[in-house]
């Protein structure tokens, strides 16, 4: 879940994540980092590691994940455990990187569940929602609009590589009754926003996990989707 948000119209660009269960490295001396600096190319971007802490899952703690931020940035945040979590087994991210001018930023943004059915029923799950969104682009819309009211949605696409990653969800299993299916699908979205008198652009990608149940008892198709939304990008 990232974040990239800026001044005016500037390109997007969406940091690649790596998880690791590794504790964060230590990094070179300041002598060494000044050094490296120093005999940096013309027009060379420098980067830092930033390391998304998880303070409370574990005995000590630990990295959850590892990313590469542009030099000067400040982050803040990381996992988090509650009880208000129980959707998502107790645990969610609330990360984020922010530009030394405050114009531009990241963010790993809470992960989601929520669940649908033809039949009236309530949540299956403690703490989860009943929503609509049965395809990753309602979702993304419903995602701007709550993060930022009044934004402007300028583009959706398909984001087939990431849903490549994510295949090994893709199935299809027949029940005696019906069938089940999983699989992910995978977008992102481009908006505008105001933020204090700046135009701002925007843009969130996110996984969305689909795990849909069929059956037909005589009673006509029941059906009940489950949907787990695992990364967002804005």
């Amino acid at each position: 879940m990232l974040a990239v948000c800026s001044q005016h119209d500037p390109q997007i660009a969406t940091p690649t994540v790596q998880s690791t269960t590794a504790a964060p490295s230590t990094l070179p001396p300041a002598s060494t980092r000044s050094l490296a600096t120093k005999h940096l190319p013309p027009g060379a971007i420098r980067f830092d590691r930033a390391v998304v802490v998880d303070a409370n899952g574990f005995a000590q703690p630990i990295a959850s994940s590892t990313l590469f931020i542009l030099h000067g940035w400040h982050t803040k945040g990381g996992v988090q455990w509650g009880y208000e979590h129980l959707c998502t087994n107790g645990y969610n991210f609330k990360w984020s990187a922010t530009s030394p001018d405050g114009l531009m930023r990241i963010a790993i943004l809470p992960q989601t569940r929520w669940e649908n059915n033809n039949y009236g029923a309530p949540s299956s799950s403690p703490g989860c929602q009943i929503a609509p969104y049965t395809n990753a682009q309602a979702y993304l819309v419903h995602l701007v609009e709550r993060w930022h009211p009044g934004a402007r949605v300028l583009d959706y696409q398909r984001r087939k590589d990431l849903e490549q990653q994510f295949a090994q969800y893709n199935s299809s299993t027949p029940m005696p009754l019906g069938r089940s299916r999983t699989h992910a699908e995978s977008g992102e979205i481009l908006f505008s926003f105001d933020d204090q008198g700046h135009e701002m652009r925007g843009s969130i990608a996110a996984v969305v996990i689909f795990a849909t149940m069929r059956t037909n008892a005589g009673m006509g198709e029941m059906k009940a989707l489950r949907f787990d939304s695992y990364i967002h990008a804005f």
